[in-house]
């Protein structure tokens, strides 16, 4: 069975000039054929991500709109994933820094 495909392939590789060039015809003729229908299926898959990606923006913001209007939780310090955190400084409660440390040689 393999010397079948092996002389189907070199019947193939022996193509004269005029062949080839028939060859390249019908490809191009081919290509240009659907060329229109791959531009229009582009055009469609990009729309198509455009929309999930709003509708995703969308839950996320009804999620976070959802936590802030539900107030403060019996764990005040209960913060779900993906929230961003920023704590107030007020006058009798000041920003605690951290001191930073050299790396020493």
């Amino acid at each position: 069975m393999s010397e079948e495909t092996n002389k189907e392939a070199v019947e193939q590789q022996e193509m004269s000039p005029q062949e080839i060039k028939e060859m390249r015809k019908k490809m191009l003729n081919y290509y240009n054929e659907e060329l229109p229908l791959l531009r229009k299926q582009e055009e469609f898959e990009k729309l198509s991500a455009d929309i999930n990606e709003h509708k995703v923006r969308n839950a996320v913001a009804i999620s976070r709109y959802a936590y802030i209007m539900s107030g403060p939780a019996e764990g005040e310090g209960d913060v779900p994933e993906g929230f961003p955190v920023q704590e107030e400084a007020h006058a009798d409660n000041p920003p605690v820094k951290k001191e930073r440390k050299l790396k020493e040689e």
